[in-house]
């Protein structure tokens, strides 16, 4: 862990708890990197809040504007956001369609203050029959749709920063088979809202094992980074005296991932729940693993790992990766199951013969825009999985 990953989490802890940093946080700690931490991990407004009311000897005045800015444009996303996902959720209730507000949007309000906790974009599960109103509804509002008909979300974007994914499932079918089973028949898990017709919710137990499923298929896949581990010690804290410990359990081993949650939850815990003394706290050695590689990834992990993970799913009895596996990996990407492409691809989902002709299409269409992420790609090909 670097210098400044250390100051980074102190600093998110303060800002969890409502603390003031202390004076020799920042001793030492290079303002541009700890600045370019803070934007990987999506947490530049929440370390500004821990930071603009301090008065650290170690921040110079430029560093300072810089985070009190980040401050407060979070909480300028968070107030357009919110106005604009009212106007979206009122149309849904205008034409009968049901909907249940997902992850950021619920977890935000946890965080001490307003704007604390960053976005990129609003989540949203909603009913597939309302799919192509909700279409014409959000391109009449300037929205272009990318991503349309895929096989978990449609794509909604706005300049200057608007974003919704609209989800009319909650995993894919080619992620998990026991977590695509468990939440494959998502109507069990919702309760109607007392003060919207149309609108659903889940209840805390069900939302907990959601979070934790959609973390770990960022965390299996490509990655996650800090502000998942934020968002579990603040619902842990607000929530966690109320559920019923039993059934979570008994969940969490139907889904598989018993030792995840529990590895996730102490992290959380040890890193945010209290100021850490010394030389920060105990960690376990799944702990530190697991704190390692959410550092090392970001918000959304990265390419290099993304690869990685791939290959080692293919070859799960681990050591170095061999070519047969690496030529495993480049027909799936080339050729993907036919399962995904009947979902990607709707002349498929109708005429299934035509599935060698929508692979060919893929790559005459894919090639040209994407060859600078494929070049890339093959070049972490080579390096990953080299012990």
């Amino acid at each position: 862990m670097t210098r400044e990953q250390s100051a980074l989490i102190g600093l998110l802890g303060c800002a969890l708890r409502g603390e003031r940093p202390e004076a020799g946080l920042l001793a030492g700690v290079d303002q541009e990197l700890l600045y370019a931490e803070a934007g990987r991990h999506m947490v530049a407004a929440m370390t500004g809040m821990a930071l603009e009311d301090a008065a650290l000897p170690d921040m110079d005045a430029q560093a300072m504007e810089r985070w009190k800015q980040a401050a407060g444009m979070g909480r300028y996303r968070r107030i357009l956001m919110d106005r604009e996902r009212e106007a979206l959720l009122g149309f849904l209730e205008e034409q009968g369609i049901w909907y249940l507000p997902l992850k950021g949007i619920l977890l935000q309000e946890l965080y001490p203050r307003f704007g604390m906790r960053e976005m990129a974009d609003n989540d949203i599960l909603y009913d597939v029959h309302g799919r192509e109103a909700l279409r014409r509804f959000m391109i009449e509002r300037g929205y272009e749709a990318s991503s349309v008909r895929m096989e978990v979300h449609d794509d909604f974007r706005k300049p200057p920063l608007y974003h919704f994914e609209m989800h009319t499932r909650l995993f894919e079918e080619s992620f998990d088979d026991a977590i695509f089973a468990y939440y494959e028949d998502t109507a069990r898990l919702l309760r109607p809202d007392g003060d919207r017709r149309f609108g659903r919710h889940m209840s805390e137990e069900d939302f907990f094992l959601y979070f934790l499923a959609h973390a770990y298929r960022h965390f299996a896949r490509e990655g996650t980074g800090l502000r998942t581990l934020t968002d579990c010690s603040l619902f842990l804290r607000a929530r966690e005296e109320l559920l019923d410990r039993d059934y979570l359990d008994r969940e969490l081993q139907t889904l598989g991932l018993t030792d995840f949650a529990h590895t996730l939850c102490g992290l959380s815990r040890k890193l945010f729940e209290r100021p850490a003394a010394g030389d920060g706290p105990t960690l376990t050695a799944e702990e530190q693993a697991m704190l390692d590689e959410v550092l090392s990834s970001g918000v959304y992990g990265t390419w290099e790992q993304k690869v990685d993970k791939a290959l080692r799913r293919l070859q799960p009895e681990g050591g170095e990766i061999c070519p047969g596996t690496r030529l495993r990996y480049v027909l799936r990407r080339l050729f993907p199951e036919a399962r995904r492409m009947r979902n990607y691809n709707a002349f498929v989902q109708k005429h299934p013969w035509a599935l060698p002709a929508a692979y060919v299409e893929r790559i005459v269409k894919c090639a040209p825009p994407l060859w600078k992420q494929t070049l890339n790609e093959l070049r972490l090909l080579r390096k990953a999985g080299k012990e």
